[in-house]
């Protein structure tokens, strides 16, 4: 654990991504994965065998000076803070990215709240959502953006079921 926080320490960017059980009320963090894009290096610390204690990441992870890409980290942040007090530093969220980046007009936004908003609240009353924005999930954007040769969690999980040590 020790080296490898030092080599994670040597960088200015690292991808960084939490799992666990229900972030969304009193889950758990189960492993903290983080890479590095100019080596290749990838890290899966588990935080169950670690005694549910990644005091030993708590300083790169609180260390504005590496700069974290993640997607969507409102609930591995809310998790970190919650579960052991540590603030993330240093976050370029790619999901918030993606938001900034888009030249939708407004017929074009609109029209991607249809799902969620259903098409005759949106069309209904269409200025009460002029300032709407839909957060789109990896998947979506991944599909969106024409990027092929990825996985579902629901296809990685049906690989190892039945596998004991998963």
């Amino acid at each position: 654990m020790e080296s490898a926080c030092q080599i994670i320490g040597g960088y200015k960017l690292i991808a960084l991504d939490l799992e666990g059980f229900d972030f969304r009320k009193f889950g758990k963090i189960s492993t903290i994965q983080i890479a590095t894009a100019d080596t290749g290096y990838q890290f899966v610390f588990d935080i169950i065998t670690l005694s549910g204690n990644p005091s030993q990441l708590s300083d790169i992870l609180k260390n504005d000076k590496i700069m974290k890409l993640m997607f969507d980290c409102r609930n591995d942040s809310a998790a970190l803070l919650t579960e052991y007090g540590i603030h993330l530093n240093g976050i370029i969220d790619l999901q918030l990215k993606e938001i900034m980046q888009r030249t939708d007009s407004t017929d074009e936004a609109r029209r991607r709240l249809h799902g969620p908003l259903y098409h005759r609240n949106v069309e209904g009353n269409p200025a009460m959502y002029t300032d709407v924005i839909r957060l789109s999930s990896l998947l979506f954007l991944l599909k969106e953006y024409g990027v092929s040769g990825y996985e579902t969690k629901e296809v990685v999980s049906g690989k190892f079921k039945g596998d004991d040590h998963y």
